[in-house]
């Protein structure tokens, strides 16, 4: 198996261990994009209402001093200030609910680089994208409008869909957001070759683990194995494996593998056993069932019958 499949085929244990430590991005991505959903409905809202609110109070101070002086500065600075102020508050309260609120919008701290570039792109876009809605919209209906209290109506309402809009454009990157979120997560807890290989080899356990394991093993089968105490049988499987039993009723409670081997090793455990005089038997099945019992272990419990049944032979030919 290639490195990038045996990655891809450990990240189902990596995403367990990110699970049982509480790190699932599940919570994150629900946050991320509700907050930026909310922080754009929010923005939209408040700019809206303070545009209309302004836009209310200076209709009625131009209402009680229309003088020429106040109504053309109204008509020549005042929607543009408006627009601006409008458009930068929501901008604005956008940034300050992503700086606040960071960790909720934007992911751990360890990017706060690439947040910061984030967030600032997203300032930009909103408000390139609030500009030319306004410019390719708005435009034409203001300077079309004579009146300064039409005027001014039509500002809040503009002001209204800008934000509105903006709200929009938020939510949609929020939706992008989630879906890059995600796949950056799993990017990152995903495993390289070097760890799995870690991994394997801490459940295998550390090599003095597995060599202390081999001397128990030893010890149980007996310091030269096949001459061993008890009964003895060698099990053999058409010439390919060869696995040696012993059992010693006053040592252990079922029979123990003293030695396996296959090819070569199977041909010189058959001719030891031999000059040992251990009685040799084929029984491909058997062999089988037991070819995976490690040495120094107890046979399988549904193979005692059959097992047995051969050491009485044994016991009855010598």
């Amino acid at each position: 198996m290639s490195d990038p499949l045996r990655s891809f085929a450990a990240t189902p244990a990596r995403l367990r261990r990110a699970r049982e430590s509480g790190d699932y991005p599940l919570s994150h991505i629900l946050l991320s994009g509700g907050s930026l959903i909310a922080a754009g409905i929010t923005a939209s809202a408040v700019a809206s209402w303070t545009v209309t609110q302004f836009s209310l109070w200076l209709k009625r101070a131009l209402a009680v001093d229309p003088s020429f002086t106040i109504r053309e500065f109204a008509n020549g600075i005042v929607p543009g200030i408006l627009l601006i102020g409008s458009t930068a508050a929501g901008i604005s309260l956008v940034i300050v609910l992503s700086q606040t609120h960071g960790q909720l919008l934007w992911g751990p701290r360890r990017h706060q680089r690439t947040d910061g570039a984030r967030r600032a792109f997203t300032a930009l876009f909103i408000g390139a994208t609030g500009l030319s809605l306004l410019v390719s919209h708005s435009a034409d209906v203001i300077r079309s409008s004579g009146d300064i209290s039409r005027r001014l109506v039509l500002i809040g309402e503009l002001g209204e869909q800008l934000l509105w809009h903006c709200a929009v454009v938020v939510a949609l990157m929020a939706i992008v957001d989630l879906w890059s979120g995600h796949a950056n997560w799993l990017e990152q807890h995903r495993m390289t070759a070097s760890e799995h290989r870690q991994e394997l080899r801490d459940q295998e356990g550390s090599p003095e683990v597995k060599r202390r394991r081999k001397q128990i093993a030893a010890q149980l089968a007996g310091a030269h194995g096949l001459t061993s105490p008890g009964h003895r049988l060698a099990i053999s499987d058409d010439d390919e494996f060869c696995i040696v039993l012993g059992y010693d009723p006053s040592r252990h409670g079922a029979p123990i593998v003293l030695d396996h081997g296959r090819g070569p090793r199977a041909s010189g455990l058959r001719r030891q056993a031999a000059a040992l005089g251990i009685e040799s038997v084929s029984n491909s099945s058997l062999t089988r069932r037991l070819s995976s019992v490690p040495l120094g272990q107890t046979v399988p419990e549904d193979t005692y019958a059959e097992i047995a049944a051969l050491l009485v032979s044994e016991d009855g030919q010598g």
